[in-house]
């Protein structure tokens, strides 16, 4: 900073007695945690409708196959 620039003010922060959660903040531990559902989607045909890996996996062999045969 050069001598002849003032300071600028500080932002001021709301802390709460447990340190950076608000006071207003409501954690409700009883929300079940949502599910990491991963996308499926074969890159020879562009197909998307796997139920589950399993489905994925065997559909990507088939797939492959079929273009083998091509």
């Amino acid at each position: 900073m050069c001598s002849n620039e003032t300071a600028p003010d500080p932002v001021p922060i709301q802390m709460s007695d447990c340190g950076t959660i608000p006071l207003n903040y409501t954690y409700s531990p009883t929300r079940s945690s949502t599910s990491n559902r991963r996308l499926m989607i074969c890159s020879l045909c562009h197909d998307d409708r796997f139920a589950n890996s399993q489905q994925f996996h065997e559909h990507i062999i088939d797939c492959a196959n079929k273009l083998a045969v091509l």
